[in-house]
């Protein structure tokens, strides 16, 4: 499949250390697509200033092996039902194109004409008190009846009450976005909700691979994702430190 043959060469550009998004869409305009950088060669790769040294020699290594073995993970999720967006594509989020640090890639399930609808992410910490919890769900079920659509991390506590509030309504118009590949659904308590986001017609959204098992960091950096989609961020409860704090400084640099 073309699309899979592109989106692997992309996703090994980013992977080449000093590239990143920014430089590889740089790339991509100077050359015109993905497949004309790899068919280029050092000289002309040199000329374009983008690469140094280093990263040119790395580059060199990743252009000439194989990706058979990405290719065919790719293939294997498309065929589960898994669909791909790459930052060089028109169909990416327009919100995300703009944010400072957007993802190369998003995999996803489900209804990805959401992300261009009114969106309000809502978030917070993990161990909320009871009255903070009923809040997030009370107040997800009143922003649905103005047509809005929740976005959330899927995380345990103010998270899972956002998209329940949301769902509380029969609609399924949340957007869950995952620190981990979206075949590694985490907190395993949430595999229900998960399932139930996507049989009412929500999305699901990671840009890690699917089989990528998540880390601290990955979990920190799916938050720019979550306020980068949305028109706003509501911050339910947070510890002074907590990860939720993290999110609203990033939703205060993307705006």
């Amino acid at each position: 499949m073309e699309k899979i043959k592109k989106l692997s060469k992309w996703i090994r550009l980013n992977g080449v250390k000093g590239i990143g998004p920014s430089r590889a869409m740089k790339l991509i305009h100077h050359f015109g697509g993905v497949d004309r950088i790899f068919s280029s060669s050092s000289k002309e790769l040199e000329e374009t200033r983008i690469f140094d040294e280093k990263n040119l020699a790395e580059f060199g290594r990743v252009q000439n092996s194989s990706d058979d073995a990405l290719q065919q993970a790719l293939e294997r999720a498309w065929r589960n039902g898994m669909r791909m967006r790459a930052l060089y594509e028109p169909e990416y989020p327009r919100r995300l194109k703009f944010i400072p640090d957007p993802p190369a890639t998003l995999f996803y399930y489900g209804n990805y004409a959401l992300v261009e609808r009114k969106i309000i992410a809502v978030v917070g910490t993990r161990q909320a008190e009871k009255n903070s919890l009923d809040f997030s769900r009370k107040f997800c079920r009143e922003l649905a009846e103005k047509d809005c659509v929740i976005c959330s991390g899927g995380a345990l506590g103010i998270d899972t009450r956002a998209h329940q509030g949301l769902l509380d309504t029969g609609r399924g118009d949340t957007i869950c976005v995952f620190g981990t590949g979206l075949a590694r659904p985490y907190p395993e308590e949430n595999i229900g909700l998960f399932e139930k986001i996507k049989r009412k017609g929500g999305l699901i959204v990671s840009e890690n691979l699917p089989n990528f098992p998540g880390s601290s960091i990955a979990f920190v950096r799916r938050n720019r994702i979550t306020s980068g989609l949305s028109d706003a961020v509501v911050l339910i409860a947070s510890g002074e430190k907590g990860g939720a704090m993290i999110q609203s400084k990033i939703a205060h640099q993307q705006k």
